[in-house]
């Protein structure tokens, strides 16, 4: 699993990458490391303990890339919560999730990033899936159900939301469905299907920002950091 972002605080972009090896005993050996582009240079987090991830992208929010964890193998939405990695200091720690309901609710959740925020999608699969947002980071009574997003008619079944990419200035939403983009309206509870061409099979999509800044106009840039970049891009 890996993750992208600035840390704002020095002015750095860094990568994290997470790995886990599962031996035959299920015994487990957990990994995670973080790389600085200033320092072109691997760190690795201490004592970090991860299980199964839901989605492989960490969503970056706040200064922190975030993942859904849980570390039982059959597990419910009651096993799952939030880790997350902080750029700045390479501290990780754990986030609670909705207080979805009572009893063994058997879906997993899927972490997004809707506007500025933190969300995240609760499968009700066949059905419907809820929207909810951390309306104020780290607090978890600040989590909202925003929307209930019923599934299109799917005869085989198999729908399953993908995360928010993102929410225009109308209030719409563009996420995926299997292998297709999705637009819902939660003014009239309506989705459309945009044409998207030389696309095939869609495993995963993240946004970029135009707005991004530019590392080789920086002061002080090197030579060697304009390389690195170089080979990024």
């Amino acid at each position: 699993m890996y993750g992208f972002g600035y840390d704002e605080l020095n002015e750095d972009y860094k990568v994290v990458s997470l790995t886990q090896k599962v031996y035959d005993d299920d015994s487990r050996y957990n990994v995670g490391k973080i790389y600085s582009l200033n320092n072109n240079s691997w760190k690795r987090l201490d004592d970090f303990q991860i299980g199964e991830l839901s989605n492989q992208t960490g969503k970056f929010v706040n200064g922190k890339l975030h993942w859904a964890n849980t570390t039982k193998r059959f597990s419910c939405y009651s096993d799952w919560d939030i880790i997350f990695v902080d750029l700045a200091d390479g501290r990780w720690g754990e986030m609670e999730k909705p207080c979805y309901a009572e009893g063994n609710l058997e879906f997993k959740p899927c972490l997004g990033v809707l506007g500025n925020d933190l969300s995240m999608f609760c499968h009700h699969l066949r059905s419907h899936a809820d929207v909810w947002v951390m309306k104020e980071y780290g607090v978890k009574e600040s989590w909202t159900k925003m929307f209930i997003i019923k599934y299109p008619y799917d005869p085989m079944g198999y729908s399953l939301f993908g995360p928010p990419f993102s929410m225009s200035s109308e209030g719409e939403i563009l996420f995926r469905n299997d292998s297709v983009f999705m637009i819902y309206n939660p003014n009239d509870d309506s989705i459309r299907f945009p044409e998207v061409s030389n696309c095939g099979p869609l495993v995963e999509a993240t946004l970029y920002i135009e707005s991004l800044v530019w590392p080789f106009v920086a002061n002080g840039t090197t030579t060697q950091q304009r390389q690195r970049w170089q080979k990024l891009i």
